[in-house]
């Protein structure tokens, strides 16, 4: 099984998610977060997964808040950590606490936690796609659940006789599952793009193996 070129993005510092993090700690204080992230990982999980949602509901055609779920742990344990109250922490903040228990994150704020990430993406892929000539885009992982994202993609390659693919299957390793498939499809002459939640990569395309795509990078 062989894939000609494969290319890593490392998103992990421009990730939206790693932004939020950031936020956090510098409202909570990076102390509490951490052992906060520490004594409550299943708290801590389902932050980051209503933040993922949040995130996935953002347009640039509507400028309200996108407020974010916040497990009860999370601001109790605050409590006890600090002697503070949540609106003590986010009194100089413009992130809002609502009463229902949600983070209110600005319009304005949430395109400032994405679009680094989307930036980086585009321009890694439109390298990709002028210099390897591709013909097919599979969107992969947590980013296709965003409008935003998609269509952000779809413009960027809008000049070019590209065809962007969203299998119904997003996650980068159940697409292993339907990646032979998909490839067979196409002739040997086909380039296509991965496009996953931490990965850009581009191949001329024989089979294709998740396991040998990883060790590949160039």
């Amino acid at each position: 099984m062989k894939c000609e070129v494969w290319m890593h993005i490392f998103m992990y510092l421009t990730g939206p998610e790693n932004l939020f993090e950031a936020e956090l700690s510098a409202i909570f204080t990076s102390s509490f977060l951490f052992n906060y992230q520490s004594k409550y990982k299943a708290g801590w999980l389902k932050l980051m997964t209503e933040f993922e949602n949040a995130k996935n509901r953002f347009s640039l055609n509507f400028s309200h808040s996108y407020y974010v779920f916040v497990p009860s742990s999370f601001p109790d344990y605050f409590r006890r950590f600090t002697n503070l109250e949540m609106e003590d922490a986010l009194e100089n903040s413009d992130i809002l606490w609502n009463k229902s228990g949600a983070l209110g994150i600005p319009h304005r704020k949430m395109h400032k936690f994405i679009q680094p990430m989307l930036d980086l993406v585009k321009d890694k892929l439109m390298n990709l796609v002028r210099k390897y000539h591709v013909d097919h885009i599979v969107l992969s992982g947590g980013r296709v659940g965003s409008k935003f994202f998609v269509d952000a993609i779809n413009h960027a390659v809008k000049d070019y006789s590209v065809c962007v693919h969203l299998p119904k299957v997003k996650t980068f390793l159940r697409l292993q599952e339907i990646g032979i498939n998909f490839i067979n499809q196409l002739t040997t002459k086909n380039h296509f793009v991965f496009v996953g939640t931490h990965c850009c990569c581009t191949a001329r395309c024989y089979n294709f193996s998740y396991k040998s795509c990883t060790k590949n990078y160039v």
